[in-house]
């Protein structure tokens, strides 16, 4: 053990004098591999827009590559007023976010029929799908804010779904439904630095 451990320190010490006359542009850093990657993007924001309390859409077009990186902005997350959120559009920022994979729901299907009435899919082919009990969902979402509800599979196997809890989930809570969703990426701002 002991010369394992020696043999390592000696590899790492190399490795730093091997590259100590070298520029180093980044530093290297270590993170918990469960925690969620934070990364930046720069540029003006263009679009500020209330999606309901506290959630903002935010739109960036990113000086990397001139193209537009939306972005979903929690305000209580980053203790900034509406007033606040609003003043940041037309404004050169800096944002630190975190990309999250998320399913999200296309349609509910409960005995053949779908719950989301005239916001149904004329075509469900390209989503992924499941089919188990519904809980979660026993009450309705309150103001404008989505809930979580849980689809279980009889192993005990379960995934989660944010979404806005209406009348019509809350009525087949409980019930045997099939849920078809696809994954998508959503960048989550951590942080906003405005430029001077």
């Amino acid at each position: 053990m002991k010369l394992n451990l020696t043999l390592i320190l000696l590899f790492f010490l190399a490795a730093c004098q091997t590259n100590s006359n070298k520029p180093q542009e980044v530093d290297t850093v270590i993170e918990d591999s469960t925690a969620p990657t934070e990364l930046l993007d720069s540029g003006m924001v263009i679009q500020m827009e209330d999606v309901g309390y506290p959630m903002f859409a935010l739109d960036l077009i990113s000086q990397q590559n001139a193209k537009t990186h939306s972005f979903l902005l929690n305000i209580e997350a980053i203790n900034i007023t509406h007033e606040e959120a609003y003043k940041l559009k037309d404004k050169q920022a800096t944002v630190t976010y975190a990309l999250k994979h998320e399913p999200m729901v296309m349609d509910i299907i409960h005995e053949d029929t779908s719950i989301m009435g005239e916001y149904a899919l004329p075509h469900r082919d390209d989503f992924e799908r499941v089919s188990e009990v519904i809980s979660g969902a026993e009450e309705e979402s309150q103001g404008d804010l989505p809930r979580e509800f849980t689809i279980t599979s009889s192993d005990g196997k379960t995934m989660m779904f944010e979404y806005y809890i209406d009348e019509s989930l809350a009525n087949i809570n409980g019930n045997t439904a099939t849920v078809f969703y696809e994954i998508r990426d959503v960048s989550v701002v951590q942080s906003i630095k405005l430029h001077e």
